[in-house]
């Protein structure tokens, strides 16, 4: 064995001190790389370590039998340093896992962002109406209504003349009955005005919940009607509905449901649904609605997010789920790109279509359809619904 490593060379005997390379054990004899091909097994790998000269190397170690007259007559050994590529590898993971890391708190901001712009619309559409509501009020006719109470009660002691013989008296019943008319109308515009704010507050409280929900079911996957997470996503985008932006009509299959992470496909459909809004008011048809449809085969469900907006360039398609890459004067190029590296982390995709400049575009989002039938057995679908036998990336 000594004179088969020193014919490699002088400084590589140590090689029979193999180490893994995870868990730095030593490699057992039987199953080393050497020993493999002494019983005339060619092999290589790269996750060993070695020490020399009290120096940790990773190696790569090709290892081949030599075999004479149908016999092993030894190993020809061929080993490289490669401890600078590894560190080099191990500084490109830690780089990655930082970039995925800032790419997820990103996306989240900007989620949060998306919910603090809408909840700041609907405060400012109560506002108007509460300034409405003023308006109204200020339009009561209460002056007459003191004048007419005034007149009634100098009037008390001679009410029956004043009222048949006296003109500003006889004048009085159609005064207050047009007065309550008038009030009746005010009343009526008022309840329109204080529903308008209860509306908009009532849609506040949705959107905190939707959020306080995404926020504590966090890297749980878990059984999810479609239905369900789309009318989550249109809560928070969809602001207090103030005119002159983009309605959004769903058509979807309800009884559709989903394993995934609720979280991050939230995460995603939001941004998608920003995209398609910004996309829509940014386009040749502002009045056009972001239609949000769902279709699914045996394995996947596809939720389609379609606008009628500026459209995507073929060059701009080629990279549209880049890093860094976005086509917006104030884009940073994380919310797509995030929002890809959550699809596949959810065992889907997403995918892009359009037909360029202002033809439109459509997103599609593939996630895994829950399907109780193929659970493994002794699984109870309510509590564990996760555990399929198989899991299917849509093309």
């Amino acid at each position: 064995m000594s004179s088969t490593v020193s014919r490699v060379h002088e400084s590589w005997r140590p090689l029979i001190n193999l180490r893994e390379a995870e868990s730095q054990n030593l490699v057992p004899w039987k199953v080393s790389p050497i020993a493999l091909a002494l019983s005339g097994r060619a092999n290589n790998t790269d996750r060993l370590l070695i020490t020399r000269d009290r120096e940790v190397i990773a190696v790569e170690l090709w290892a081949r039998p030599i075999i004479r007259q149908e016999r092993v007559r030894g190993a020809l050994l061929v080993l490289t340093d490669i401890t600078d590529r590894r560190r080099r590898e191990s500084h490109s993971d830690a780089l990655n896992r930082t970039k995925v890391l800032v790419s997820r708190d990103a996306g989240r901001s900007e989620v949060a962002a998306g919910i603090l712009h809408n909840i700041g619309n609907v405060i400012n559409g109560a506002s108007v109406a509460d300034s409405m509501a003023k308006m109204i009020l200020s339009r009561l006719k209460l002056e007459g209504l003191r004048g007419a109470g005034r007149l009634l009660a100098t009037h008390q002691d001679d009410m029956a003349h004043f009222l048949e013989l006296d003109q500003r008296g006889s004048r009085l019943p159609e005064f207050l009955s047009s007065l309550g008319e008038h009030s009746m109308q005010i009343r009526a515009q008022l309840d329109l005005e204080l529903d308008a704010i209860l509306d908009r507050v009532d849609h506040v409280k949705r959107v905190i919940g939707s959020y306080q929900r995404l926020s504590t079911t966090r890297g749980c996957f878990e059984r999810i009607p479609v239905g369900e997470l789309i009318d989550e996503s249109v809560t928070i985008v969809r602001g207090d509905g103030t005119r002159g932006l983009p309605l959004f009509e769903v058509e979807r299959f309800t009884d559709i449901e989903v394993v995934v992470d609720r979280s991050k496909i939230s995460q995603i459909l939001v941004n998608l649904l920003i995209n398609a809004r910004d996309a829509t008011l940014s386009g040749p048809k502002r009045d056009a609605p972001v239609v949000i449809r769902v279709d699914a085969d045996e394995a996947m469900a596809s939720l389609r997010v379609i606008d009628r907006g500026v459209g995507i360039t073929k060059d701009d398609l080629r990279s549209i789920f880049s890093y860094g890459y976005t086509t917006k004067g104030t884009g940073r190029g994380i919310g797509l790109h995030i929002s890809a590296i959550a699809a596949t982390e959810n065992n889907g995709n997403l995918r892009c279509h359009s037909e360029g400049r202002n033809s439109g575009a459509t997103f599609i989002l593939a996630l895994p359809r829950y399907r109780a039938t193929i659970l493994k057995p002794g699984r109870d679908p309510d509590i564990d619904p996760l555990r399929q036998d198989s899991t299917h990336d849509a093309s």
